[in-house]
Formats: C-alpha cells, sequence, structure tokens
C-alpha cells in the first residue's frame, strides 16, 4: 500500500536539475543579447552585433524580432551607463566614507560620541551602499579634559564635518587655542559650552562663525561684559544661559 504522506515518494532533485537552477535575474534586455555580468558597454555592442547578424530581416530573421532586438540594445546601454555611474559615485565615495569611520572611531576611543543621518533618497537609490554617504551631524564631547588636543584633531579632518551642526563641549576644558580650532567648522550651529571657561577671545571666534544659532553657556561661565560683548557683536546668535 502506499504512502499517503505528502512528498513521500518524490524524486530527489539533482543540484543540476532545472527545478534547482538558480533564478534568472538579468534584465530582459541583458537575455536578449545573451549577455552574462558583469556587463560593460563594450560587451554590450559586440552582442548586438552578433544578434543583429542572425536576427536580420535580410538574413532571414523576423522584423519584429529585430525591433525587439534594437529596443534591447538601447535598454542595455541606458542600463549599462546606470550600473556605472553607480560604480563611479561608490568609488568616489569609498575614502570620505573610510575618514568618516576614522573621525568616529577616535571620537569614540577618547570617549566621545556622534550621531550620524542617513540620506533617503540614497537609500531608495543604492541601499545597503548608501551608508557611504552617512553625515557626521551632532558631536557630543562631555566632561573632558582633553578638549584643545580633540579640536584639533576635528580642525584636521574638517573637509569630513562640512554637515555637522551641533557641538556639545559641556564641562570640557578649552583653552583660547583650542577655541580657535572652531574656526574650521563653519557649519557648526549648535553649540554647548555649559560648565566650559570661555574667555573674551573666544567669543570672537564663535560669533564669526556663518552658520551659527544658538549658544548654551552656564550662568557662572560668562561675565557680565562678556554678555554683552556677544549680544551686541551678533544679535542673531541666541545665548542660551542655563
Amino acid at each position: 500500500m502506499e504512502s499517503s504522506t505528502p512528498g513521500r515518494n518524490k524524486p530527489r532533485e539533482s543540484k543540476g536539475s532545472p527545478a534547482a537552477a538558480a533564478p534568472d535575474e538579468r534584465p530582459d534586455c541583458m537575455r536578449l543579447l545573451e549577455l552574462l555580468p558583469p556587463y560593460s558597454m563594450d560587451d554590450v555592442h559586440r552582442a548586438y552585433k552578433a544578434r543583429a547578424l542572425k536576427l536580420h530581416p535580410d538574413q532571414g530573421g523576423s522584423a519584429t524580432d529585430f525591433v525587439r532586438l534594437k529596443e534591447a540594445y538601447e535598454e542595455a546601454q541606458d542600463f549599462v551607463k546606470f550600473r556605472e555611474g553607480r560604480r563611479g559615485w561608490m568609488a568616489s565615495q569609498v575614502e570620505p566614507y573610510m575618514r568618516m569611520l576614522e573621525i568616529v572611531g577616535e571620537t569614540e576611543r577618547r570617549g566621545g560620541s556622534i550621531e550620524s543621518e542617513s540620506v533617503d533618497w540614497m537609500q531608495r537609490s543604492y541601499g545597503d551602499f548608501a551608508a557611504l554617504a552617512d553625515r557626521i551631524r551632532i558631536i557630543r564631547y562631555r566632561g573632558r579634559d582633553d578638549g584643545d588636543s580633540y579640536l584639533q584633531f576635528l580642525a584636521q579632518n574638517n573637509r569630513s564635518l562640512q554637515f555637522l551642526q551641533e557641538l556639545d563641549l559641556e564641562d570640557t576644558r578649552l583653552s583660547a587655542d583650542g577655541f580657535s580650532r572652531l574656526d574650521k567648522l563653519r557649519g557648526l550651529q549648535r553649540l554647548n559650552l555649559k560648565g566650559t571657561a570661555v574667555t573674551t577671545e573666544s567669543l570672537v571666534v564663535l560669533l564669526d562663525l556663518p552658520e551659527m544659532q544658538r549658544i548654551i553657556i552656564g550662568a557662572n561661565d560668562l561675565t557680565w561684559w562678556q554678555r554683552q560683548k556677544l549680544g551686541w557683536k551678533n544679535r542673531a546668535v541666541e545665548l542660551q544661559i542655563v
């Protein structure tokens, strides 16, 4: 008596059988041109010429098939251009991405933290590779005694910090020389200096940052005269005393 267990007597499919073969994920145009990845523009041109010799109506082929071949040829060229453009973009982003990772690694090694931002449309266009375009937005470096050397490190890597908007230096020790390094972070918008001593000379640097919007300073960290100077020179900057 035969068993009624589903699949009990089904023959095992070998790895080479059609049922076990991997699905063909090539674009239709590449299948019609009989091309396998990786694709290049030269491959597309050569494949089209070879297929055209067989499918051209003068060689006994049908007009319909030849028209479809020409359409596939155009589609294949567009596909390769897009892929080559994407590879070129990814290649151009590798070095900046590695520099960003160095900044993140050094910041974390020193006891700080970083928040980065992903670009939505990059995710849709490039998938996982969109991480290559991540941007450093916020750096928190609180309660540190090596503020001068850290800001020197950031200044040396300012090209990788063009999207940095917020820097939190609460309770971090800084000298006038350390503050002068902030001049390299031209996109900075918000700065937290609560618990950090601020000199008069440092105020000049802070006020000259073109995108600065808000500076947080502790009530005991700024003299009355310094507050007046800050408000007088640049009223566009919000001075938040906490």
